[in-house]
């Protein structure tokens, strides 16, 4: 599915998001595997980065190797997502992927390289007074889009990502919003799931770790940038997905690619290649010597050198204490972080001096009086032993009283009316809660022609309506739902009956036909249910 969204205002970014989306799912696999290529190395080079700068006994010598490194991953990633971004493109567009020489992969590293570091310096001044923000964000994916390698020199791919940026700048914003709120809910989630993942496996298989052990695990800064990482993994395809769309409609007002990509009939066949480069990394073969008989008069300083040589290498310093600056360069920052670190610390000890106090008075209570010569080994069984059973009674007695509690409440509850003969009586259609699933189709119509025998068309009028709706769900054109509105039963059906155009249009003039009559003054007249009734009819004949 693909519309044209309405370029003037800001209302459609919902459209605009979830038309990006069905871009995504549309795409064949080899498509989102080039984004994991160059983004999934990134990700995880910058966490080992930050797991090393953090924990690393000696990471204050190799940090400036380490952030090359880590630089050179990033240009790399912002490469490949050049790529995607250019196939997913030619996806919406409905052409053939764009050839890649290497004068063309030139041009994209030199654009990417040159204009992509700048962000880390520009988005948080902008951030700093919010309004900009949108601008320079929407220019850094703009350019992903647009610097296609075509441009002979940079300034051009500049100046084609600066205009797109200030087009359409409410619809900009909103879809900002809307990306962040998405990607806090997988934030949440992702981390969720890291919380509860290591506790059900030692519930399955038993096996500890880490995180089994100590809560304290979880506030990692690692875990935490690793969760941020998988977040951005997850939520980056959208976002590049989302401006991919509006550079294409941007640029469909000059080219009309838009058009051309509509009026295609024959569907087209993708062929997406995924062009991986990916280098064997060999090591170099160890070669084991034999050991040397050690000398009987070797020196005790040699011996020292040696095993500081051995100490040193990478293997073996995971478990050294972390090697510090010297004092005089860390300043007055990091000497705050110093205080700070320390407090904090020793608020950490003050609750587990009196978890311990707490843990102790439970032992002291339920520990048996001992006689001299009692074993001390029986004594501590049988009081952890009588700790267990008091735990469970407690949990018992809690759980036996909420039941009680139900039950009780459960009593005192005014019993329903049931109607004669055990017939349900029939839903108040002047009930707001009403929903169209609790009638059949031929029901609401029964109702609606007993409403209409009674001179009652308002109500009528609704009954019908709620026709529209149930025979619509049994169709499994919409799903009823209390928290949906008439406006995303009409856009639901618009997504999944989009080549049945006069379904659509018969039940976008009813849904304005009720409005006015139900929300509005309109008076219902039997010329507007006659109107109605036909309307529903070509619905029922379509679908």
């Amino acid at each position: 599915m693909s519309r044209r969204p309405r370029q003037r205002e800001g209302a459609n970014a919902i459209d605009l998001v979830d038309e990006a989306v069905h871009l995504l799912r549309t795409a064949p696999a080899s498509l989102l595997a080039t984004y994991f290529l160059g983004s999934a190395p990134f990700v995880l080079g910058f966490l080992y980065f930050w797991a090393e700068m953090s924990r690393g006994a000696y990471a204050y010598r190799h940090c400036a190797a380490a952030a090359l490194g880590v630089a050179l991953l990033y240009l790399w990633m912002k490469f490949w997502q050049a790529v995607f971004a250019q196939q997913l493109l030619a996806l919406r567009a409905g052409q053939a992927p764009p050839r890649w020489d290497w004068q063309r992969i030139l041009r994209v590293v030199m654009t990417q390289t040159v204009i992509q570091p700048t962000m880390f310096l520009l988005l948080p001044l902008a951030s700093l007074v919010m309004l900009p923000f949108g601008w320079v964000y929407a220019f850094y994916h703009n350019l992903s889009v647009l610097s296609d390698g075509t441009e002979t020199n940079i300034r051009g791919a500049v100046s084609r990502s600066w205009q797109q940026t200030g087009t359409w700048a409410q619809q900009n914003h909103l879809v900002l919003t809307l990306l962040l709120l998405f990607g806090t809910f997988v934030f949440v989630n992702i981390y969720a799931a890291v919380l509860f993942l290591p506790t059900l496996v030692k519930m399955l298989f038993g096996i500890e770790s880490v995180f089994t052990r100590s809560f304290e695990a979880y506030l990692n800064t690692t875990v935490f940038a690793a969760v941020c990482g998988l977040t951005y993994l997850c939520v980056n395809p959208v976002i590049k997905a989302v401006y991919v769309l509006r550079c294409f409609y941007g640029e469909s007002r000059r080219t009309g690619a838009d058009l051309r990509a509509e009026l295609k009939a024959l569907p087209l066949a993708v062929l997406l290649l995924g062009f991986f480069l990916a280098g064997n990394l060999s090591a170099a073969p160890v070669t084991s010597t034999p050991a040397a008989t050690p000398a009987p008069g070797i020196e005790t300083s040699q011996l020292d050198r040696s095993m500081d040589r051995v100490l040193t290498q990478s293997e073996y310093t995971w478990r050294m204490p972390r090697e510090k600056p010297p004092l005089e360069e860390r300043g007055v920052i990091g000497q705050f972080f110093d205080t700070t670190l320390r407090m904090l610390r020793n608020w950490k000890n003050a609750i587990q001096d009196w978890i311990d106090r707490v843990s102790d008075w439970f032992r002291k209570l339920f520990r048996s009086n001992r006689s001299p010569d009692h074993d001390d080994t029986t004594t501590d069984w049988t009081a952890r032993l009588h700790f267990f059973v008091f735990i469970l009674v407690a949990i018992a007695a809690v759980i036996l009283g909420i039941l009680l509690w139900r039950i009780w409440r459960n009593r005192r509850r005014t019993p329903l009316v049931v109607a004669s003969a055990g017939v349900a009586a029939p839903p108040d259609l002047r009930d707001e809660s009403v929903l169209a699933d609790q009638l059949p189709t031929e029901g609401w119509l029964e109702q609606a022609a007993a409403l209409m025998a009674q001179g009652d068309l308002r109500l009528a009028l609704r009954a019908l309506f709620l026709a529209n709706l149930s025979h619509l769900a049994t169709r499994e054109l919409i799903a009823i739902a209390r928290f949906k509105s008439n406006r995303d039963y009409q856009r639901e059906l618009h997504r999944r009956a989009h080549t049945l155009p006069v379904l659509i249009t018969a039940f976008g003039d009813n849904v304005t036909a009720f409005e006015r009559a139900w929300y509005g003054m309109h008076e219902v007249t039997p010329a507007a249910l006659d109107e109605f009734t036909a309307n529903l009819k070509r619905i029922r004949e379509v679908a």
